[in-house]
């Protein structure tokens, strides 16, 4: 368990000091190192003036860890016996609206959505639809009313680097045709003239010329079913889910 953990100074620490000790029977309720704790007074409402955020690195001993002091923009403090010892919820921990992130899950988390190009109400999702406002990569405000999230269904994602697009750009596809492009370029060529297929032999020295339709003994074949071939790599089926609120 480490949610709402608790515990007391076994005794009181200064600013300076860097191993704390523990009233028994609370440490076992706290997470695995590392991790940060609020030390506040015992009796006061915790406020940036009067409490102070750490990092616990180490357990040192039944009740004792080692912690760095004054993170997350906090200062160092002293603090008397039986202050508290809390896991504390900071900012940064919580999820914003427009986060995404990948899952499993078969449905949106509470105050979630798919990003699979749904339209939504933005009396129902306020907070969302202003976001796609300000950053229209997540999807397009249709009208006063509605707003649709951009589909990332089938698609995998790729850091922006500046080369693919703008965050949000689409591409890619899932087979290829070859096209004369991608031939290997070899010393014969072949074009259509009259709807007849004309090969010939280019540059091969004299008296190469004459095997115009066959080619080390065989007849060159010019049939195909230009079926597409497949460039899928090996992957994983994952939802993107979007904070919207």
């Amino acid at each position: 368990m480490s949610n709402l953990s608790i515990g007391f100074l076994n005794s009181s620490i200064n600013a300076t000091t860097t191993t704390i000790t523990l009233k028994s029977g609370n440490i076992n309720s706290f997470p695995i190192e590392p991790f940060f704790v609020t030390i506040a007074p015992k009796d006061e409402l915790p406020t940036f003036a009067n409490s102070e955020i750490v990092l616990v690195k180490a357990r040192t001993g039944p009740d004792s860890y080692t912690v760095v002091r004054g993170q997350k923009d906090t200062s160092a403090k002293s603090f008397p016996a039986g202050a508290l010892f809390f896991i504390g919820h900071y900012y940064e921990q919580s999820l914003r609206v427009g986060d995404i992130f990948m899952t499993m899950n078969s449905s949106p988390g509470t105050g979630r959505l798919f990003m699979d190009g749904s339209a939504y109400r933005i009396e129902e999702f306020p907070l969302l639809a202003e976001h796609i406002r300000r950053n229209p990569a997540y999807g397009t405000i249709v009208n006063t009313n509605a707003f649709t999230l951009s589909d990332m269904r089938g698609r995998a994602p790729f850091m922006y680097d500046g080369i693919l697009g703008q965050l949000g750009s689409k591409g890619g596809t899932k087979t290829q045709a070859l096209t004369p492009n991608n031939y290997r370029q070899n010393a014969w060529q072949s074009e259509y003239l009259g709807g007849g297929l004309q090969q010939g032999f280019s540059n091969l020295g004299a008296g190469k010329g004459s095997g115009m339709n066959t080619f080390a003994g065989g007849a060159i074949n010019t049939t195909g079913n230009n079926v597409p071939f497949e460039i899928m790599p090996p992957f994983v089926v994952m939802n993107f889910e979007v904070v919207a609120g």
